[in-house]
């Protein structure tokens, strides 16, 4: 927490513990939340690739929306629930592929998903499930004790208008990582993913290009309406 004096390493006040020689399973399977899912507010993935004018124009060209209908007059109502379900799942298995390749995890699975009622303060939640290799990840950490101490200060140091709940001390992250502590394993996950990855652009961009690669919103279309000169609303026949 905020007010903790600062380490140099990962055992506070003297030498960083030697983890790789720590006692821990190789492999724990565990549920926790995805260390890197940006959501479906405002990103890339809330509606993929579809463009709503574009929808418009074909299903003018095929005679079910009368030509002169201005695009904002039409409301397209898809299955949003198993649009998202079905992008989660894309999204998982890309970001399973980047864990398996570092050996951070195997056998990452879908679990969940969690939507806040508003979107103020919070965004959508990811839960997988994993074999998680803690050793593998404890590594890293020891290999990269400066980084990681930053990563944490940076990211996890309370202020006015936010609180965090990881500690941000890297002697006290390491025992809440070591007791298995879910968060903790996510924040560690991401942390890792980050350092190792070597792209263009960033991993959550390249995850979430991934995930709407060959899924597309219109194949979850349900109902179009449009609004008719004298205001009503008319169901379409397609």
């Amino acid at each position: 927490m905020p007010g903790n004096k600062p380490s140099k390493g990962l055992g506070s006040n003297k030498e960083p513990k030697d983890m790789t020689k720590t006692k821990t399973k190789t492999k724990t399977k565990m549920t926790i939340e995805a260390p890197i899912f940006p959501g479906f507010y405002n990103t890339i993935i809330s509606e993929g690739y579809h463009d709503h004018d574009s929808e418009v124009d074909h299903f003018k060209e095929q005679g079910i929306i009368p030509e002169h209908i201005d695009s904002s007059d039409v409301d397209f109502n898809y299955d949003y629930d198993k649009y998202q379900h079905d992008v989660c799942i894309a999204y998982t298995n890309a970001l399973a592929e980047h864990l398996a390749e570092h050996g951070l995890a195997h056998n990452v699975t879908m679990e969940s998903m969690a939507s806040p009622q508003y979107y103020n303060y919070s965004t959508d939640r990811l839960f997988i499930d994993a074999d998680i290799n803690l050793e593998r990840i404890n590594e890293l950490l020891k290999d990269n004790v400066d980084a990681f101490d930053k990563y944490l200060k940076d990211n996890f140091t309370s202020y006015d208008g936010f609180w965090s709940f990881i500690d941000n001390s890297p002697a006290l992250f390491y025992e809440h990582l070591q007791a298995l502590k879910p968060e903790y394993i996510s924040v560690a996950l991401r942390f890792c993913l980050e350092l190792l990855y070597d792209g263009r652009e960033s991993l959550d961009f390249e995850l979430s290009l991934a995930a709407i690669d060959d899924i597309h919103l219109n194949a979850y279309l349900e109902s179009i309406e449009y609004r008719n000169d004298q205001g009503d609303w008319v169901k379409c026949e397609y």
